[in-house]
């Protein structure tokens, strides 16, 4: 194939990427075709997918989320459509369509375009999303390629999560504290970082860096206990210290969190270590916050440790007193670690 000059990707290359959207639906009245700049949803067909999928006969809401992949990862595809729908999941969503803007920059391939659509089309039917429409061009304006996706998911009012917590709320954790961070580091730093892992470490790392998803537990237990859930916060960049403030500070709540109670992988311990970084403000998406009711809180445990991951009670929510890591108090939302750890990587011998 060859070299793509600067603007809309040709005529042909747009007909190509246009048989890769993703899951099909019955709902898709029109999807991406070339010269047609809109996709179009039978909302009938839509309210009747979510009604079926919640085993209910309430009208949904919809909700939106828009988000671009920046940081490093071996899969921006795959990161993109991920991290999407984890926001969606927090408020009880089921990610239901997406749009995809791409811009490649100056000297790309035909190839390199397609081989991103492919790419997403396989994460979107794996993941139940459809592609709808969207965006593609070479442009000066970027130095690496840029994904940005816009995703519209739907949710009955009965299963909705706001943001309702209130002290006295268990805060359960699901998942590894800075799992992506591990994999992040472990693929920038690979010649560097793995002479000082085993073959296990390595191998636990890269499996839980490259486990990004929360939106199956999460469904799955709002689908149980919808009534007992009272907030969902997904960690990302910042790790669990800024999801805990900026989840609690904007209603004017604090908490107490049983740092050991935090689960910590051996090999994340040994990387944030040997970076001299804090382990708890490493980029984790695959991890999630939830608020429950007290008394609900064991049974929602229960639930989500029949994913094969951690789960635990860690912390109550309080009254405005502040937010407290044991005895140390987080201030403000915490800046991540992982552009400290990919600079302290090349400090290493």
């Amino acid at each position: 194939m060859s070299m793509l000059k600067e603007g809309k990707v040709p005529h042909e290359l747009l007909s190509q990427i246009c048989r890769y959207t993703g899951y099909r639906r019955n709902s898709i009245v029109h999807g991406p075709f070339p010269g047609f700049d809109v996709g179009t949803l039978d909302l009938k067909e839509v309210i009747e997918d979510i009604q079926y999928f919640y085993d209910t006969d309430s009208v949904p809401y919809m909700t939106y989320k828009s988000d671009p992949i920046t940081f490093p990862t071996s899969n921006p595809a795959r990161s993109l459509i991920i991290v999407n729908q984890n926001d969606l999941a927090t408020s009880g969503s089921r990610g239901y369509v997406m749009t995809i803007t791409m811009l490649f920059p100056l000297e790309t391939e035909e190839e390199l375009v397609l081989d991103f659509q492919k790419s997403l089309d396989e994460v979107a039917k794996n993941e139940e999303i459809t592609i709808l429409g969207g965006h593609s061009e070479v442009t000066s304006a970027v130095e690496k390629v840029v994904l940005s996706g816009s995703f519209i998911g739907f949710v009955p009012p009965e299963f909705y999560i706001g943001k309702d917590a209130r002290a006295g709320d268990k805060i359960i954790f699901s998942g590894w504290v800075g799992a992506e961070g591990t994999g992040i580091i472990l693929e920038e730093g690979r010649d560097k970082i793995e002479k000082y892992l085993n073959d296990k470490e390595i191998r636990k790392g890269r499996t839980i860096g490259s486990d990004i998803s929360i939106s199956n537990r999460v469904l799955a237990v709002n689908k149980l206990y919808h009534e007992e859930i009272s907030m969902v916060h997904d960690i990302t960049e910042g790790g669990f210290r800024a999801a805990i403030y900026e989840s609690l500070n904007p209603l004017n709540l604090g908490a107490k969190i049983e740092k050991e109670a935090l689960p910590v992988t051996e090999v994340s311990k040994k990387i944030c270590k040997l970076l001299d970084i804090d382990p708890f403000s490493l980029i984790g998406s695959g991890a999630v916050i939830i608020y429950s009711k007290p008394e609900s809180a064991h049974n929602i445990v229960r639930e989500l440790q029949k994913f094969d991951k951690p789960a635990k009670i860690v912390g109550e929510v309080k009254d405005s007193s502040g937010i407290y890591f044991d005895d140390e108090q987080v201030y403000s939302k915490q800046t991540d670690t992982i552009v400290k750890a990919l600079r302290n990587i090349e400090k290493i011998d």
